[in-house]
């Protein structure tokens, strides 16, 4: 049986697409005890792989404002979700096996799986490794940037086709919209 094709290869330039997976991407974060004073330190937290989470129209819409001369309007800024391999997830010391065995079924409300990619779905011609989103981390970066970053060190290697691109979404959404109760429903 074939296997359907999860992911493509990003362009090597154009708009910035929902379930995009990018690399080396440098996130840079204020000292906020410094706030007050006349110094300000930055410091830089390396995600070595990143996965984009904004609205593809929001994203075409920005890049034809930006670029292209288009009428669309410019986004201040990209969602992220911080993605980490998957091994490392799975060895880390809250991870338990039945809890492993649900996120790399995409069964945990937590955690998404993205399985690895091939070399051919990479613009890089790498492949990536399996990949765990991680939906309790996410960060921003302000869109003008990020676009300087992708001309410096920063990747775009492959984004995730139709369904994949949706089912992340939708499960990133239904995760952040869940309600915390103050006792769980019980049984008599």
């Amino acid at each position: 049986m074939e296997r359907v094709a999860k992911y493509s290869g990003s362009p090597a330039s154009g708009a910035l697409r929902q379930g995009e997976v990018v690399s080396t991407l440098y996130q840079a974060t204020l000292d906020t005890r410094q706030l007050a004073g006349d110094t300000l330190t930055v410091s830089l937290k390396l995600h070595a792989y990143a996965v984009i989470l904004t609205q593809d129209c929001d994203l075409d819409s920005d890049y034809a404002a930006r670029f292209g001369g288009g009428t669309g309007q410019q986004i201040s800024d990209v969602l992220f979700g911080v993605v980490e391999p998957a091994e490392s997830v799975r060895r880390k010391k809250d991870m338990n096996s039945s809890l492993w065995a649900e996120a790399k079924k995409n069964k945990s409300a937590r955690y998404q799986f993205l399985e690895a990619v091939p070399t051919d779905s990479d613009s890089l011609g790498l492949g990536v490794p399996e990949l765990v989103v991680d939906f309790k981390l996410y960060f921003t970066m302000p869109t003008d940037e990020l676009y300087v970053r992708l001309g410096l060190d920063t990747r775009r290697r492959c984004y995730l086709v139709s369904p994949y691109r949706e089912h992340l979404s939708s499960r990133f959404a239904h995760y952040l919209s869940r309600v915390g109760l103050p006792e769980d429903h019980t049984s008599t």
